[in-house]
Formats: structure tokens, C-alpha cells, sequence
């Protein structure tokens, strides 16, 4: 008898962890994360939806790169990260790989980068005409 109520109990466990374990999330659901943080600039969420850790995303965790243009550049990205829209378009699972199709729809930032590489061309060809040496150009 305790044999059969052991036996009983082991199976109403086994059973009870098996209905507790949830189904893996699927490919939609991670790039979902994944475009969920890139609207808040949430990179560490962004590293977790990743199969490999990324270095990309170490130095703009912190916030600050010390170059003040370089900080104003990710502020404003980091705002108009906030305004991106996304859309799962379609989801296909194959064994164990996914392909997810997404349509973005983000803001013109030409203006931004426009002006950041004219300003940067300007030192670079400031820097050609001064005698600085190659590594530091």
C-alpha cells in the first residue's frame, strides 16, 4: 500500500512540474522583446534577446561616450527610438531556427547625419592641411 501511494504521489508530481512548464517562447516573442527595448534604448534587454552577447552595445549602456557631440547624437536617437513603430509581419519556425519578418517604421534622421558628417568632414580636411600625423587623423 505505501509503495502504490508513493508511486501515486511521484506520478501526480511528475505530472504537476510538467503542466507548470511553459511552452519556449517563439521567435515573434523575442524579436517582440527585442523591438520593446530598442523603443526604450533598453540595451541590456536588447543583449538578452540576442543567441550571442554582443560588445555593440557596452559602450552605449553607460550613456556617455565623453565626446559631447557624440552624447548629444545618442540622446537624440535615444528619443527618437521612443517614436518607432514596428509591425510583425509574418513568423515561419522551421526544427529549431525562426524567421521573422518586421516592418519598421522610423524617423527621418537625415537632417541629424547630414549635419554630424559635414561637421566631421570639416575637421577632416582641416586635420590634412595641418601637419597632424596619420594616427591621429
Amino acid at each position: 500500500m505505501k509503495r502504490f501511494l508513493a508511486c501515486i504521489l511521484a506520478l501526480t508530481m511528475v505530472l504537476s512540474l510538467a503542466a507548470c512548464g511553459g511552452k519556449a517562447p517563439g521567435p515573434d516573442s523575442i524579436v517582440t522583446k527585442f523591438c520593446d527595448a530598442m523603443k526604450k534604448s533598453d540595451y541590456e534587454t536588447m543583449k538578452t534577446c540576442l543567441k550571442t552577447s554582443s560588445e555593440d552595445f557596452d559602450d552605449l549602456e553607460s550613456g556617455e561616450t565623453g565626446d559631447e557631440e557624440m552624447d548629444f547624437l545618442l540622446d537624440y536617437v535615444k528619443d527618437k527610438n521612443k517614436e518607432m513603430t514596428y509591425k510583425v509581419e509574418s513568423v515561419e519556425e522551421n526544427d529549431n531556427q525562426g524567421t521573422v519578418k518586421v516592418t519598421f517604421n522610423y524617423n527621418d534622421m537625415s537632417p541629424v547625419v547630414i549635419a554630424a558628417l559635414g561637421e566631421y568632414l570639416q575637421q577632416a580636411f582641416a586635420m590634412i592641411f595641418t601637419d597632424v600625423s596619420e594616427e591621429e587623423t
